[in-house]
């Protein structure tokens, strides 16, 4: 789940720039309700939900639940 990967961290500090690969997650603490891939330039790859279009957009945007990023290792 979104929440397992986001436990599974490593937590990128708040005010660390992101880096391309990093995962990016939305909810709070203990309801992570969706992760995305950032790509770089403000921009990641995202699954919508199931039977949508896989599409790449911005990570932030006005009124969004942004929670954090982590950097899974290689």
């Amino acid at each position: 789940t979104a929440q397992t990967q986001y436990e599974a961290g490593p937590v990128v500090a708040s005010g660390e720039s992101l880096q391309v690969g990093d995962l990016v997650f939305y909810g709070t603490r203990t309801n992570i309700h969706h992760v995305a891939i950032y790509i770089g330039n403000g921009q990641m790859i995202t699954a919508p939900g199931r039977g949508k279009v896989i599409k790449i957009a911005a990570y932030r945007w006005k009124g969004d639940d942004y929670f954090g990023a982590t950097r899974p290792s290689m």
